[in-house]
């Protein structure tokens, strides 16, 4: 059938379609396209070493570490015929180049794409491996030692610590943030920081027995964890014994004592000898007493348990007891308290300066009257201590004595302290101090000429040498405990009997071997 074109209106027949055949040159572009696409992918695998495994892909983080942040970068460019089959395939997979590194990264034993996408429930778990900051065991612990002025913020914020980890810290449960806020200079907090800088465990040593770990959990996005550890401490019998040629210091280090001891047997038997005027050589000690062992290592030296002192031949004993309220104190054999109901020196003193006479030229006024008390020279400044429990009835200005305080002792006895630089905080008349208790420290105010203490020592008001008056006991033991300390006293002198002994053979085959 003719019909007429509405283009250039020429009449002409329909013709039957025909199917145009495949050229050469399509097949010759399709081969080229084929060759260079498989050059490309043989050329990023002798570059890389490998091609990537996308079934490892499964079992690797989606991010890079950082330590792989500077490698080498290759982009390939993908065919578009590529392209098009890769994308039917898996239509989510990202249309980016894919990326080789030079070197891989020490964790991962494959070359992993950065655009790589996890898939599986695995991949989520193991994708957070690179936040998670090493075990306690893989980092060591670093020690530090609190400054003056520190607290804990300050003293994590040093250490270079992120704001975020001290929060943790600083607001830990369990009560952990109590014990860690009362710090103090020289106390020392263990630490274990990461290389990153992200802190894995805090530790601090609350006494010999007690030691508080604030851990990290499993993933840095959990809150720190508090451990309180208990150490038992093994309690030992220890014995010292030795005769005092030089000095009772000497003699004590050289018996194996440390300042401790020394200082608590000088204070046992200080009531009755003046270790600074009566010891002479040839005097000598032994005592029974504790120590503490933690995991086999000795912590320290304990209390002294008995004791016996032979000054000038005569004899001294002494045994700790301690009855079922707690309350310990030391008991001669006969069950008498060691100590007295008043300190003979109330400071510590370098001299006596002036001593209690009935008559003395005053210093200062120039006029001779009698001196009712004891001067203790000492250093400014130096602790002044209650000689025995009482009431304060003055503290303030008197006079010639300066900042003085009076205590009253019982209804018989009272004692006067003079010339203070100051009287300790809290000490006013109607409060009530205990033996030993800090009232003042040494001065000079009032009529003084140098630092020192006047002591006066009153009995019914009237004043008597401290050096010399006899001094009350102190309470004996309760009757009613009598019978259980004799019982246990006699375990402790046995003891320092074989000490005794011991050391008594012992300077026998001394002097033999010299002569």
């Amino acid at each position: 059938m003719a019909f007429k074109s509405r283009v250039s209106g020429l009449d002409f027949k329909p013709k039957q379609k025909k199917r145009h055949p495949v050229r050469r040159w399509h097949w010759i572009t399709l081969g080229i396209s084929s060759l260079t696409a498989l050059a490309l992918l043989l050329s990023a695998k002798d570059k890389a070493g490998a091609i990537p495994n996308h079934n490892a892909l499964q079992q690797l983080p989606d991010q890079i570490p950082e330590e792989t942040a500077a490698a080498h970068t290759l982009e390939l460019p993908i065919p578009k015929l590529l392209r098009t089959a890769i994308d039917k395939s898996n239509p989510a997979a990202p249309r980016t180049a894919a990326t080789i590194t030079d070197r891989p990264p020490k964790a991962t034993p494959n070359l992993v794409p950065a655009t790589s996408v996890p898939s599986t429930t695995a991949d989520k778990t193991i994708a957070k491996q690179p936040d998670t900051p090493k075990g306690p065991t893989q980092a060591k612990w670093d020690l530090v030692e609190v400054k003056s002025g520190d607290s804990l913020t300050a003293l994590l914020k040093r250490q270079g610590l992120n704001s975020k980890d001290i929060f943790e810290v600083t607001h830990a449960d369990d009560g952990s943030a109590r014990a860690l806020a009362q710090l103090f200079p020289g106390d020392k907090i263990w630490l274990q920081i990461s290389g990153n800088g992200t802190l894995l465990a805090l530790r601090r040593k609350l006494n010999e027995t007690r030691t508080l770990t604030l851990t990290r959990g499993s993933s840095s996005d959990i809150d720190f964890q508090a451990t309180l550890t208990e150490y038992h401490l093994e309690r030992r019998i220890a014995h010292a014994t030795a005769v005092i040629h030089d000095s009772l210091y000497q003699a004590a280090v050289k018996a194996g004592l440390d300042e401790k001891l020394i200082m608590e047997l000088t204070g046992i038997f200080g009531w009755d000898i003046d270790f600074a005027h009566d010891v002479r050589s040839d005097d000598s000690f032994a005592l029974v007493y504790r120590q503490y062992y933690k995991n086999g290592e000795k912590i320290r030296n304990g209390e002294i348990l008995a004791a016996e002192f032979t000054n000038q031949g005569k004899h001294y004993r002494a045994i700790r007891y301690t009855d079922p309220n707690g309350r310990s104190s030391y008991y001669t054999p006969e069950g008498k308290n060691m100590r007295k109901a008043f300190l003979r020196t109330p400071v510590d003193f370098r001299r006596i300066s002036s001593r209690f006479s009935k008559s003395r030229c005053h210093p200062i006024l120039h006029v001779c009257r009698p001196h009712k008390g004891t001067d203790f020279a000492a250093a400014s400044g130096t602790p002044i201590q209650a000689a025995g429990d009482g009431l304060v009835v003055f503290a303030g200005r008197r006079g010639g004595y300066g900042n003085a305080v009076i205590l009253q002792h019982a209804h018989r006895y009272s004692t006067l302290y003079g010339h203070m630089q100051r009287i300790h905080k809290g000490v006013h008349a109607g409060a009530r101090v205990t033996q030993g208790q800090i009232i003042g420290y040494v001065g000079q105010s009032g009529l003084a000429t140098g630092p020192h203490l006047h002591y006066e020592f009153r009995v019914n008001g009237v004043p008597r040498d401290a050096l010399k008056v006899t001094l009350p006991d102190a309470k004996p033991i309760n009757a009613r405990y009598l019978s259980d300390f004799k019982a246990k006293a006699l375990s402790r002198l046995a003891q320092l009997a074989v000490i005794t002994r011991t050391q008594l053979a012992s300077n026998e085959d001394d002097d033999q071997t010299i002569r």
